[in-house]
């Protein structure tokens, strides 16, 4: 699981390894993008999914050079 914590110690310029160590390797690597990374989580309370959260890292020249964190709250 990614916490706010963790997305908190991310910062433009990273390289690629330095990433990882923080936030582990991704989920997804798509190798028609591979400049782009992506963890996927869901939180669950009593076996029902209530919150999905999606982050995106975005690397050019190796180094990160932006990302996005979304999230749906499936409770509504």
């Amino acid at each position: 699981m990614i916490t706010t914590e963790m997305v908190a110690k991310l910062e433009v310029g990273m390289n690629k390894n330095q990433v990882r160590f923080i936030l582990g390797s991704p989920q997804l690597t798509d190798p028609f993008h591979p400049n782009r990374w992506d963890y996927l989580y869901s939180l669950r309370e009593n076996k029902v999914e209530t919150e999905r959260k999606h982050l995106v890292l975005y690397f050019e020249d190796e180094t990160l050079s932006r990302f996005e964190a979304r999230t749906a709250n499936l409770t509504d």
